[in-house]
């Protein structure tokens, strides 16, 4: 298994792939090193296939900034559908869910490709009405 099929898999256990509702400017996330914006507060754990071991991924700081900001990275979203299963274990449909990737739609697809490569139906991505900005330089801008 590669390491970014887990990082995939951690990363939807780990709640990184969460709906838009409530986010805007001012919201603090985390970026992801390949992109991918968690809205939860923590980065995500993988398991190191060396060691079988559970290990923080690297993320940095960011904010959640208006569209018309020069300095921001541009946010993009796609749509996965998650499969369910109600009590013992009987297939219950999929939940749609968002996921926000911060960089161009080339490197949004790229991240799309790697859920999709898992069997996890996606839509094509789209931006968003917001960027995302390191915080060091959103608090400054305040």
């Amino acid at each position: 298994m590669t390491r970014i099929t887990r990082l995939a898999g951690a990363m939807l256990l780990a709640g990184c792939a969460t709906a838009t509702t409530g986010l805007g400017p001012g919201s603090e996330v985390k970026i992801v090193d390949n992109g991918m914006v968690v809205t939860n507060g923590q980065c995500p754990y993988v398991v190191n296939s060396r060691t079988g071991m559970y290990e923080q991924l690297r993320c940095r700081a960011a904010v959640i900034v208006a569209l018309d900001d020069p300095q921001g990275t541009e946010l993009w979203q796609f749509e996965m559908r998650i499969k369910q299963r109600a009590p013992y274990g009987i297939p219950a449909g999929r939940r749609p869910t968002d996921v926000l990737v911060a960089g161009d739609k080339n490197r949004c697809e790229a991240v799309r490709a790697q859920i999709a490569a898992q069997g996890i139906p996606t839509e094509p991505c789209e931006v968003t009405r917001f960027r995302v900005s390191p915080v060091e330089r959103a608090a400054a801008t305040r």
